[in-house]
């Protein structure tokens, strides 16, 4: 799921894109370790139900903070 720049508000843009960047490449840099301790466990299922929780959590967040845009001008959403 990707949420674009331009549907941030114009007055946090720019630390919108940062903070959701950043918590990119923070959860990028954890999940090896993560995923390494359950291997080193042998907790195999513990790898797929992390992945799955996590997408069930982005779809709720999407689902319950998004709007949609489709055939809307992005002074209708209210980003411009």
């Amino acid at each position: 799921m990707v949420w674009t720049a331009e549907l941030y508000p114009s007055k946090v843009r720019a630390t919108a894109t940062c903070w959701s960047t950043g918590a990119g490449r923070i959860s990028s840099a954890l999940s090896p370790i993560v995923f390494g301790y359950f291997v080193a466990n042998k907790m195999y299922y513990g790898v797929y139900i992390t992945m799955a929780l996590f997408f069930w959590i982005a779809c709720g967040l999407v689902y319950w903070l998004g709007i949609e845009t489709k055939g809307r001008s992005l002074e209708d959403v209210g980003a411009a």
